[in-house]
């Protein structure tokens, strides 16, 4: 008796252990970002709770709507790169996506199925304590050279990463020097 007892509480817990296991990965209906975009080829992250919230209270519902953000995006979220503000992830949708840097501030756009014409897909830039900026950005194919300009003409090259790239308050941006993000 205590043997089938015993054989019905590891099946149920074994029941249980698949259940959570298959809830908790990511459905094939849930939005990933398209085949042609590089960071597609990095490795899906899990993103924590808290930063789930964070990220979808600074997503205005009619964008995340527009673009099909969903509680399934961040099953298939990414870390872009890691800065000294906190992770920058790609949080995809349907038709576009959101770069979330942790949960300061997120900056999305909509893209589509094919290759896009444009060489940035999306940046995001966020001043620190110190008024420096840092961030990172998504762009349509790898090994491409990054610039920022400045108001006064000058540039700063961003750090390559793979699928983007990356701005440390190393690179002397502060708030309002940038103008334009330029990928050759």
């Amino acid at each position: 008796m205590f043997q089938k007892f015993l054989v019905a509480i590891l099946a149920a817990a074994v029941a249980c252990a698949a259940f959570l296991g298959a809830s908790m990965a990511a459905s094939p209906g849930d939005p990933d970002l398209p085949s042609w975009v590089p960071a597609a080829a990095l490795a899906k992250t899990s993103v924590s709770q808290h930063d789930q919230i964070a990220i979808n209270n600074l997503i205005p519902s009619q964008e995340a709507g527009r673009l099909g953000i969903s509680p399934g995006s961040f099953n298939n979220a990414r870390v872009l790169t890691d800065t000294e503000l906190g992770s920058l992830y790609i949080i995809p949708g349907r038709s576009g996506l959101c770069l979330a840097l942790s949960s300061r501030a997120v900056s999305c756009t909509s893209i589509g199925s094919t290759k896009s014409s444009g060489k940035v897909l999306a940046a995001l830039l966020v001043a620190n304590d110190s008024g420096q900026l840092v961030g990172g950005g998504l762009l349509d194919r790898d090994n491409r050279s990054v610039a920022i300009d400045r108001k006064d003409g000058s540039r700063v090259s961003a750090t390559d990463t793979p699928g983007g790239f990356m701005v440390g308050s190393g690179a002397g941006l502060h708030t309002g020097d940038a103008v334009r993000v330029e990928a050759n």
